[in-house]
């Protein structure tokens, strides 16, 4: 009886913990869309962008948030290794970039990346 209670107090914080962290990612992304549309404004400057190039990044946005959503709930669910989820964070980068590279010129992708790197 004693192991029986231990094992679903275990379980009951275990629950916890994974409805916390699901909490902490819906939060951070919360009012992500709003974000995009301040991102776009700013970086439709910096980088000059042209013509359709400023919906265009929109939607890679807007597409590059939803595929993070994705990966948050895969993590929350705990149903992947961490190889797959690895796996699945890489493709993510691979499809962000390859979006981006679809539009933008080699000097606006050197551009963004130049801003956006960590420590810039």
């Amino acid at each position: 009886a004693v192991e029986g209670a231990l094992e679903d107090l275990r379980q009951s914080q275990a629950d916890a913990k994974r409805r916390d962290a699901q909490d902490r990612a819906a939060s951070k992304l919360a009012g992500a869309e709003d974000r995009i549309t301040e991102q776009v404004a700013a970086l439709t400057e910096s980088l000059m962008l042209v013509g359709d190039q400023p919906d265009q990044l929109r939607v890679a946005l807007l597409a590059q948030l939803d595929r993070t959503r994705q990966l948050s709930q895969a993590w929350n669910s705990g149903s992947y290794t961490n190889e797959e989820l690895g796996a699945m964070k890489q493709d993510s980068a691979d499809q962000n970039r390859a979006d981006l590279e679809a539009f933008l010129t080699p000097d606006q992708i050197e551009s963004l990346s130049r801003q956006t790197r960590p420590g810039k």
